[in-house]
């Protein structure tokens, strides 16, 4: 399920390679393959869109200015999703102190409804009952906790290793699959408690005729 996922470590390996030299070929190869998941995954962490895309601009102008740096970066895929993470709070912390705002600081943290919802140039969901399902899965993705939901979007979504998720979140490997069971167990009450609601609703509608 891992979105625009067509090149292997290999391959990256040598992206990276030739963008450390100064490649503009690899920059626009990463920036093609690496800006929709990091837009989608910084989605998970803030709700305003306009604020995700500078984040991700800062992050891939300073990749072309200090591509020489890179040659350093054991793993560059875990090193673009911590950037991204570190850089959004890094921005949201200073903007809360320097405009003492808590009320836009909780709107753009809040979870969103439809944060899961596939990009615009995704392939759409024509079946109603897969529609259905796919609305109720977004709704209940939107009750679970912050660390939950981005936990089960890299898990799931991105298809990371755990390895790879304990360097991007800092957490250790036990705790990193804990958060993953419990986020499991509550996406799966919340999706009951949401079927329940459909079966009740349909039956009021029936009970009103």
């Amino acid at each position: 399920m891992k979105p625009n996922k067509t090149i292997d470590k290999k391959e990256l390996d040598a992206l990276v390679k030739a963008l450390s030299q100064g490649s503009v070929a690899a920059y626009s190869t990463i920036y093609r393959l690496y800006y929709p998941r990091l837009y989608r995954y910084g989605l998970q962490i803030s709700r305003d869109p306009a604020f995700v895309e500078d984040i991700l601009q800062d992050l891939f102008t300073y990749l072309a200015e200090n591509c020489r740096k890179l040659r350093r970066v054991s793993n560059f895929e875990v090193y673009l999703f911590q950037s991204v993470k570190r850089n959004i709070f890094t921005r949201l912390a200073r903007e809360q102190q320097s405009r003492n705002s808590r009320d836009r600081y909780r709107q753009r943290t809040e979870p969103l409804e439809d944060q899961f919802a596939p990009a615009p140039d995704e392939a759409l969901i024509a079946d109603e009952s897969a529609a259905r399902r796919s609305a109720r899965l977004r709704a209940a993705m939107a009750e679970l906790p912050d660390h939950q939901r981005e936990i089960l979007y890299l898990r799931y979504f991105e298809e990371m290793s755990y390895q790879e998720i304990c360097q991007i979140l800092d957490l250790n490997h036990q705790v990193a699959r804990n958060y993953t069971s419990r986020a499991i167990r509550q996406l799966k009450k919340a999706l009951l408690n949401l079927e329940l609601q459909f079966i009740l609703l349909f039956f009021s509608i029936l009970s009103g005729k």
